[in-house]
């Protein structure tokens, strides 16, 4: 589970429950980023050797809010974790994780950069949580990719883009190098 911002503190709680019980939590953990301020896990991924990958955003000290990635045991015991900061300093966040058929762990995302402008974020690490690439994608003011799926060939998005004054839902497919397909 996780708490939005603003509701007590500014930890994330994340919790397994155990299958088929009535809300009964097997282990909970939290974190908190260098600010102690507002910080969220937005997805949850579980990797094929059973780690789980969490992404939100994490307030830190050297400013700002930045997307977050972590990578967990299957007990909740940090592994490893890296920020992202956009070059605007502003709000950056993850929205969702998918991992693929290799073990690969996909996450989308916004980052604010200098232009003030949010832009559609998508990285693609190793089972281990090194980062193997990542692109970025302007359409206008307010972009973001909020759900990803991989289906080990491809990886497919969707979100949100500013076209025209207007925000739309965008759809869109990446190849496993990240690159637009369409």
């Amino acid at each position: 589970g996780w708490r939005r911002p603003g509701r007590g503190g500014g930890r994330v709680l994340l919790a397994f429950a155990v299958p088929a019980r009535a809300i009964e939590f097997a282990s909970t953990v939290t974190f908190n980023g260098s600010a102690g301020a507002s910080d969220v896990a937005e997805a949850a991924a579980v990797g094929l050797d059973g780690s789980l990958f969490v992404a939100g955003s994490a307030a830190e000290t050297s400013g700002g809010v930045n997307l977050w990635v972590a990578r967990l045991s299957p007990a909740l015991a940090l592994l490893s974790s890296a920020t992202f900061s956009g070059s605007g300093g502003g709000t950056d966040g993850a929205k969702d994780a998918a991992v693929d058929s290799s073990g690969n762990v996909f996450v989308s995302g916004f980052m604010n950069e200098a232009s003030g402008s949010d832009n559609l974020w998508l990285a693609k690490f190793s089972p281990s949580m090194v980062l193997l690439s990542s692109a970025t994608r302007d359409f206008g003011s307010f972009d973001r990719l909020d759900a990803i799926a991989s289906d080990g060939a491809a990886v497919y998005a969707a979100g949100a883009v500013t076209v025209g004054g207007g925000v739309d839902a965008w759809v869109g497919r990446f190849g496993a190098d990240l690159a637009l397909v369409s």
